[in-house]
């Protein structure tokens, strides 16, 4: 991934760039998704701008198709989350999740918390299904791929 706010092409259907809430271009992209009623029944949770996120936001002719949240935890892993899609972008969800782990240093372990009808494309991407007591929701990490 390219540094915040920078364009990276990754295939002909879309372009995905990085915003953090500081970037100018954050409220103007993303601002319309946040405690967005469609975004919020796909998601889960309302997804917030809280400052250290990193947003991945994947556009197909210069619409927004799609995000992906990730950050450093307190304990050094990344987290990600918030994997939304928008309708007709199906096939765009891994390609999220493969973008933040583009993203993330090869020695830091990823954690997700996804929706379980999602699980498949984080396992396909070498995430490990977590024990967790939610009912709709599984947690995940992702080992170090850099041993």
């Amino acid at each position: 991934m390219t540094p915040t706010g920078q364009k990276e092409a990754v295939n002909s259907d879309y372009t995905f760039t990085a915003l953090t809430n500081t970037d100018p271009e954050f409220y103007p992209t993303l601002g319309p998704y946040l405690a967005n009623r469609a975004v919020t029944k796909q998601l889960g949770d309302t997804p917030h701008d809280d400052p250290g996120k990193t947003w991945i936001v994947a556009h197909h002719h210069n619409t927004v198709a799609g995000f992906i949240v990730h950050f450093v935890k307190r304990d050094g892993t990344v987290h990600t989350e918030s994997c939304y899609v928008a309708p007709d972008h199906d096939d765009l969800r891994p390609q999220l999740v493969q973008a933040v782990i583009d993203a993330v240093d090869e020695d830091t372990t990823i954690t997700a918390v996804a929706h379980e009808e999602y699980v498949y494309h984080y396992t396909d991407l070498g995430f490990i299904e977590i024990p967790s007591r939610y009912k709709n929701f599984r947690k995940l990490s992702r080992p170090p791929t850099r041993q």
